[in-house]
């Protein structure tokens, strides 16, 4: 996997990583746009709980509020607890608050039958500057800064119908947000997923795919540096204390070993080794027509499928080194047969390394 991924740069050149630059730049883009320092204050109705739930007719049994028989006019008690939130990218000051149209909720179907009661603060700030004012269908805020993130919950008790969903609706304005909207955490709709948000999460799946990507493709430079070095030293080894005469066939077999490894010079004497399987090979060093997958698992060639045959033909070093390799394959009459000084030099380099 290493290798595939240090080889990107190489089969999609400048070209791969230039499109995921341009990906990057224009999720900045996107991004930076979104990122106005805006406000976003928003309720949100947490709980919803109906305090009395009898489903069932019950005789005689009466639940009287306010001197009404709560089980007569088909009305209950609801708990609500409710969130009120800046959640944008900017803070609000009291001079963004509309005086003549100031920020609260509506019980659209319902009505307040004891005064909200805060039970959470962001911070002592809200805590200690923070009031409301109520009547029987609303809750008004007066102004006050509101930082991003800052919130306070408040519980609410409701009289309503029995089975019948509480509607809350928003009214007020704030310098810069078109509309207070109210959201149901509980069941109706919920708080959706900014732009923003989908975009932080975007960028930082990109970013993590990046630093992977360039991460592995160090590695995988850094190891193949360390096993060229661990060559290179292996080979001045056995110049030293073999007391070879570098001619042109040890000056291929160390390219081969330096390029392809170990691998490449143990299928070297291996077809050597083997007269049908280097024929074969020979073969299709001049042409793939004919082969089957059966010939190309005998030459130790593995292909996952028809459509990379070609491909897998046209870039294994195997046939590209050496179907013109004088070193190699030499011509005998009418046939070309392996270079027999050449395979005992790999077989010796091979014993050597191989201890």
């Amino acid at each position: 996997m290493l290798k595939q991924i240090k080889e990107l740069d190489k089969k999609f050149s400048w070209s791969f990583f230039g499109f995921l630059v341009g990906v990057i730049g224009l999720l900045l883009a996107i991004y930076t746009v979104n990122k106005k320092d805006k406000p976003f204050l928003n309720f949100e109705v947490l709980t919803n709980t109906e305090v009395i739930n009898v489903n069932e007719d019950i005789g005689k049994l009466k639940i009287l509020y306010d001197d009404k028989n709560l089980m007569s006019n088909d009305t209950t008690l609801y708990l609500l607890t409710i969130k009120l939130t800046n959640s944008g990218n900017s803070s609000i000051n009291i001079l963004n608050f509309d005086i003549g149209y100031p920020v609260g909720i509506e019980m659209v179907n319902s009505k307040i039958v004891s005064p909200p009661n805060i039970i959470e603060y962001s911070n002592d700030y809200l805590k200690e500057r923070y009031s409301f004012v109520y009547s029987n269908s609303k809750i008004t805020s007066k102004p006050i800064i509101f930082d991003v993130d800052d919130y306070l919950i408040f519980k609410v008790l409701l009289l309503g119908k029995r089975e019948e969903s509480i509607i809350i609706s928003s009214f007020g304005k704030i310098a810069g947000q078109t509309e207070i909207p109210v959201y149901y955490k509980e069941g109706g709709e919920s708080k959706p997923t900014t732009i923003k948000e989908i975009l932080e999460v975007v960028f930082a799946l990109v970013l993590f795919i990046l630093s992977l990507v360039f991460f592995l493709i160090i590695i995988s430079s850094f190891t193949e540096f360390v096993s060229s070095m661990m060559k290179k030293r292996k080979i001045r080894i056995f110049k030293a204390k073999c007391s070879i005469q570098i001619d042109s066939h040890y000056s291929c077999i160390f390219e081969l070993y330096n390029e392809d490894g170990f691998e490449v010079l143990k299928h070297i004497i291996s077809l050597y080794e083997n007269e049908l399987k280097f024929e074969k090979f020979e073969s299709t060093s001049r042409s793939i027509d004919g082969l089957d997958y059966r010939d190309f698992k005998f030459l130790g060639i593995e292909i996952d499928s028809s459509t990379k045959l070609q491909q897998k033909y046209t870039d294994n070093s195997y046939f590209n080194k050496f179907k013109d390799n004088n070193e190699f394959i030499y011509q005998n009459k009418d046939k070309k047969i392996v270079n027999k000084d050449f395979a005992n030099k790999v077989i010796r380099f091979i014993d050597f390394i191989g201890k």
